[in-house]
């Protein structure tokens, strides 16, 4: 299946891509010229070190256009804006293309489980028109549908994911910007949520369930005065959310907004209160962006800041730091991480500049890289994991494109990381 001089669609073998082709590093291979097939077998030996670039690993999209691996990792772009998806058969195998083309900018994104032990990765259109779309893949990870859950919206930006499995979308429209409740499977129509009181640029969504079982919903603001918004149910939504049907749990509730009261001569750690939008102080966390909770400790990010704030939900207190380290130079924007990882890894993906990607940081506050973007000169988004953890996503915004990423020693990215490679220049702002 290697590329011969006098093959019209592939060049020789030099390791360079062409327009119609997909290269890996050292060869062509004619058979994923139009169809990017993953491996079928793995090999053990090539162990996944995140933030090593030793052996220059790259993969490419069928335009050429490159990502660099950390060393043990590989990738295959899935889907690109402006064209139909191509599908697979339950043998891996091109099976034809989907109805519809790909949606542009794509943006914020989750995964849901799907039949078949399969998974929905749900994907937010920022553009206008927007809307929400789903990749549907099989237990083996293979795209075998796409299809929209969610269309008469503008600017779906980031979003989340409810404790009932449905996706909520963010619209960052200026003053315009509302917040829906979609179906990951297209089967129920999107419907507007109350998690916000009023018009916004709003940006990402996330939940907290205390010790009483109570509820809790968050979202960001992507504005230098726009405040995160926590969503409480009122008895009619909890009377809801105790039913079988918990969709209509985010219909009704109150507002209120976050402050922060630094200690003294210290803006870095301090307390938090939640209450009238009149006392929240966002210029303290202006373009308020990704957002996610683990146990009782929320996390999102200030872009404009590059600053990562943690805030104590129990305790009500937060800590800020500082999200600039080596490769991670540009602004930190989506965050992501895996439900009960053992490696407690937090995923950023970022914003501006020429070679964006993902970077990863510890429990101990340590950084490193996963992959760079270095052929795309745009934001990455959308990253999420699939159901098994064996496989992560990712879009390059613009030209708009889904890379599917996997282990190549064949295991999840929750199983057992022997060695990182973590920066080394640290800078601290």
């Amino acid at each position: 299946n290697f590329c011969r001089s006098s093959d019209p669609d592939c060049p020789p073998n030099t390791g360079k891509p062409t327009q119609r082709g997909q290269c890996s590093q050292d060869q062509f291979d004619c058979s994923i010229v139009t169809c990017a097939t993953r491996p079928t077998t793995y090999d053990d030996t090539k162990k996944y070190i995140p933030g090593s670039f030793d052996s220059g690993k790259m993969a490419y999209d069928k335009y050429g256009r490159a990502v660099q691996l950390s060393d043990g990792l590989g990738g295959r772009a899935i889907a690109y804006t402006g064209e139909k998806v191509q599908l697979y058969n339950s043998n891996g195998e091109c099976s034809g293309f989907s109805q519809d083309v790909f949606h542009s900018a794509p943006d914020g994104a989750e995964v849901f489980p799907a039949p078949n032990e399969g998974w929905y990765y749900v994907s937010n259109s920022e553009s206008d028109p927007g809307g929400v779309f789903t990749l549907e893949f099989d237990s083996n990870g293979n795209v075998v549908d796409y299809f929209p859950i969610a269309i008469g919206t503008a600017r779906n930006c980031g979003g989340g994911q409810t404790p009932w499995g449905t996706w909520i979308t963010c619209e960052e429209n200026g003053s315009s910007g509302y917040v829906w409740q979609t179906d990951p499977s297209g089967s129920r129509d999107k419907e507007m949520t109350s998690v916000v009181d009023t018009g916004g640029n709003y940006e990402a969504f996330a939940y907290w369930i205390d010790s009483s079982n109570f509820p809790y919903f968050f979202t960001t603001n992507d504005s230098s005065d726009g405040p995160l918004v926590r969503f409480t149910p009122d008895a009619t939504a909890m009377a809801c959310y105790n039913s079988a049907d918990k969709w209509c749990t985010l219909n009704s509730g109150s507002h209120d907004f976050l402050e922060l009261i630094p200690d003294a001569g210290d803006n870095d750690a301090g307390g938090i209160r939640w209450g009238p939008k009149a006392n929240a102080n966002p210029n303290l966390y202006p373009y308020a962006e990704g957002i996610d909770v683990r146990g009782d400790r929320l996390y999102f990010i200030s872009k404009t800041t590059q600053r990562l704030f943690i805030v104590d939900l129990v305790n009500m207190r937060y800590t800020r730091s500082s999200t600039k380290s080596g490769a991670f130079n540009n602004q930190p924007d989506q965050l992501g991480y895996i439900l009960n990882d053992p490696n407690k890894i937090l995923y950023f993906c970022e914003d501006g500049g020429s070679d964006c990607g993902v970077h990863g940081r510890d429990s101990d506050g340590k950084f490193f890289s996963i992959l760079d973007g270095t052929g795309y000169n745009t934001e990455t988004t959308g990253i999420a994991f699939s159901s098994d953890h064996n496989f992560m996503y990712l879009s390059f915004q613009f030209p708009g494109v889904i890379w599917q990423f996997w282990r190549e020693d064949g295991k999840a990215f929750t199983d057992d990381i022997l060695q990182i490679k973590y920066h080394e220049d640290v800078v601290v702002i």
